[in-house]
């Protein structure tokens, strides 16, 4: 078996026919969501994000919608239970929203990422807490001087 990282996107496409008897369909989608998310952390990381912010919000975008629809990391096994889903939706249709948001940890609970602009982080933070409980949205900032880690 190979590894998603080292097959191209195209081969886990046409491997389908075969897969099917063995595998379930869930798996092959989020094999492909896997296979782009370790892509687009390549291209993202040919760009510096100080230089490219829209670059760095649509991969935080791009990214987050791949989570949602193809790693399906928004759906617990209970159907009753969407909160992590309707919180994305919200925040991704919020009025003003040029930002960008991206679902993490799901499988512990999960929290939601939103890069948001200033001129309606208010009205996010007002709508989000009034929306789902009292401070469930909270401001970060990153600081200026970030750095690399290597090993």
């Amino acid at each position: 078996r190979r590894k998603p990282r080292r097959c191209k996107r195209r081969r886990i496409c046409s491997s389908y026919p075969r897969s099917k008897a063995t595998v379930y369909d869930r798996a092959i989608i989020r094999a492909m969501h896997y296979y782009d998310k370790n892509r687009r952390v390549d291209e993202l990381c040919g760009t510096s994000a100080m230089d490219d912010t829209e670059g760095v919000l649509r991969a935080i975008n791009g990214s987050g919608e791949s989570s949602f629809t193809m790693l399906q990391n928004g759906y617990p096994p209970n159907p009753a239970e969407r909160t992590l889903s309707l919180v994305y939706c919200i925040s991704k249709q919020m009025p003003g929203n040029k930002g960008a948001q991206r679902i993490h940890g799901s499988g512990f609970a999960g929290r939601l990422l939103a890069v948001v602009p200033n001129g309606i982080l208010g009205e996010y933070m007002c709508r989000m807490n009034s929306t789902f409980e009292r401070n469930c949205c909270l401001p970060v900032s990153v600081r200026k001087g970030a750095f690399e880690l290597t090993e």
